[in-house]
């Protein structure tokens, strides 16, 4: 399934896809119960909702952790249509930067960007989802 097909079910059926792509697998959540129980906390994490989230601290080790969250999405054509996509964050506030490709309207001009103050990890790619659509 590619974006634009995903983008012809609702809003809520697209973050719900989003939230899937992005749970914990399996071994994680193993993981997570048994270091629980040999430290004696209770963590009362719900498997079905918890998945991976944008760090938005800003920090120089932040990029790794975001960039393999856009990377989840690589198979569906994320990254389609664009000469540079690019996701920071600053003080917990993201910022989306792009370019399409071939936009010779832009070429010499700053990145388009966006700022997605108070959104959620899976409300930040159902944008970059729309931004994609936007030109097509």
């Amino acid at each position: 399934m590619k974006i634009y097909e995903l983008m012809t079910l609702s809003k809520d059926e697209v973050l719900n896809f989003i939230r899937k792509r992005l749970a914990f697998d399996n071994k994680l959540l193993q993981q997570l119960h048994c270091y629980n129980e040999s430290k004696h906390l209770n963590w009362k994490g719900n498997p079905e909702i918890e998945h991976k989230r944008f760090d938005m601290t800003g920090y120089y080790g932040s990029t790794p952790n975001n960039m393999d969250i856009l990377n989840s999405f690589n198979d569906i054509g994320i990254y389609d249509g664009f000469e540079y996509l690019f996701i920071n964050f600053h003080k917990g506030t993201p910022y989306i930067h792009w370019q399409y490709l071939n936009d010779t309207v832009n070429h010499n001009s700053d990145l388009e960007g966006i700022d997605l103050c108070g959104e959620s990890t899976s409300n930040i790619v159902y944008k970059i989802f729309e931004i994609i659509l936007k030109k097509n």
